[in-house]
């Protein structure tokens, strides 16, 4: 009898999970917004801003790139309520929406410490502007590499090791972006990018003026080093506003690993808007931030390789 009644009831829920009905629902067509990527800094280095189209949010095509927008940053200095511009920096249309300001020379750096500039993107008739102040770089007390022959702590397996030795400046609300690269690729995602608030993790920060903690500085070892590797760590400055959007963008890249909890999609509060305030406002970010990278091949012998945990001139 009761086989019986499991049968029943496992009959049951089989004829509930066979009548399923397709209900098709039509949502409203969101609006096609410009999408300005426009992360740029003061490194000796070609710089990039690019623009997309948005698409609506079921439609699986690719966004489609601007090719046809003048794109340019002002460089200004603040005179009571005016603004004196100094220099401009004009970026061209290469390829899908990239748009390039080629740097030949220390001389044409864009971004100095504490300046200020204005990005400025017209498409068509629509004229977008967004505002940024270049903070001022991360300290690097040294960098080096050491190998570890994994006896002393069983979580940490035997190899070649990045060791750096990055300084926060005196003063709270520095924030950087660190970006570890192997033989040039970028290591991690966009979810698991590290950023540091002063010396620390997150705000509010009670680590200012030192070495970064620890855990930020072992961060940049997100693969496994084999001798004769090129390794690069570049910092980048960030606004408070461009910390907030990019954990935005952190957090909306990492919803699918908590399914059930994720948070819902939505646009991220931006720095830019359209002068024609009839017009469509943009999505993205205008930051300038100062750059700093050091460079180092994996068991270089002119590099000295030391005990991670041991410190000395003051750290």
């Amino acid at each position: 009898m009761k086989k019986l009644h499991i049968y029943t009831i496992l009959l049951s829920l089989l004829g509930f999970y066979s009548c399923e009905d397709v209900i098709d629902v039509e949502l409203n067509q969101g609006q096609v917004q410009l999408i300005i990527d426009a992360w740029v800094n003061n490194g000796v280095k070609d710089q990039m801003i690019e623009l997309n189209r948005s698409t609506q949010y079921f439609d699986p095509t690719e966004s489609a790139f601007v090719s046809d927008a003048d794109v340019y940053i002002y460089e200004y200095q603040r005179s009571g309520d005016s603004k004196i511009y100094t220099d401009t920096f004009t970026f061209i249309h290469t390829d899908s929406g990239k748009y390039i300001y080629e740097i030949n020379d220390s001389d044409g750096v864009l971004g100095q410490v504490y300046g200020n500039y204005e990005l400025h993107v017209i498409d068509g008739l629509d004229h977008y502007v967004g505002e940024a102040m270049c903070n001022r770089p991360v300290i690097m007390d040294s960098a080096t590499w050491y190998y570890d022959d994994g006896t002393a702590d069983i979580l940490t397996p035997a190899g070649y090791y990045v060791l750096v030795y990055p300084r926060d400046p005196v003063g709270f609300h520095d924030i950087y972006r660190v970006m570890p690269f192997k033989n040039d690729t970028m290591l991690g995602t966009p979810a698991n990018t590290v950023i540091a608030y002063d010396a620390s993790f997150g705000f509010p920060s009670e680590y200012d003026g030192l070495q970064f903690i620890p855990p930020l500085r072992f961060s940049v070892n997100q693969t496994i080093w084999k001798k004769g590797d090129t390794a690069r760590v570049e910092y980048e400055s960030m606004s408070i506003g461009a910390y907030e959007f990019y954990g935005g963008v952190r957090d909306q890249q990492s919803n699918s690993q908590f399914a059930l909890f994720a948070a819902p999609v939505s646009n991220l509060r931006t720095n830019l808007a359209n002068k024609d305030t009839s017009g469509v406002e943009p999505l993205g970010f205008f930051n300038i931030g100062s750059y700093l990278e050091v460079v180092m091949e994996i068991g270089d012998s002119t590099k000295q390789s030391r005990d991670p945990f041991i410190t000395g001139n003051g750290r």
